[in-house]
């Protein structure tokens, strides 16, 4: 078997998923607005839904992956440090939509994929990656 060079893509904040969430805060903000709650839980709800917006909106730690020939997986961080970690079989892989799944070291994480958030060739590549030469840990 030949060996394949690693490859580096990069990851850009997709705007799709940004608008997806917005809408879902706005729904969750119109649903407790037209609720029949106390004010005091009213207000505490929405507060809530505030922080989680904030927290969704804040800049992804990952902006790039290098997909390496033997199935290895490595994250590059803002600093531009790449990080191997070990790629979950419970990976999810749609033709719009790629959420990667890991474990670095006892903690688990993800990130969200959007057709958007690369460029067509390299979320092809992404996608044939995942299910062709991914070496996903149980």
């Amino acid at each position: 078997m030949r060996a394949v060079a690693p490859q580096r893509i990069g990851v850009l904040a997709s705007r799709q998923l940004l608008l997806i969430q917005s809408v879902a805060h706005l729904v969750a903000v119109v649903a407790v607005w037209l609720s029949n709650l106390p004010a005091l839980l009213s207000a505490t709800l929405m507060l809530v839904i505030g922080a989680s917006l904030a927290v969704q909106r804040r800049p992804q730690s990952v902006i790039g992956l290098i997909l390496g020939g033997d199935g290895a997986l490595e994250k590059v961080d803002a600093e531009g440090t790449a990080i191997r970690v070990m790629l979950a079989p419970q990976t999810l892989v749609l033709p719009f939509l790629v959420i990667l799944l890991w474990r670095e070291g006892r903690r688990h994480c993800s990130l969200p994929v959007m057709r958007d958030s690369m460029s067509a060739d390299d979320f092809h590549t992404l996608r044939l990656w995942l299910r062709w030469q991914s070496t996903a840990i149980p």
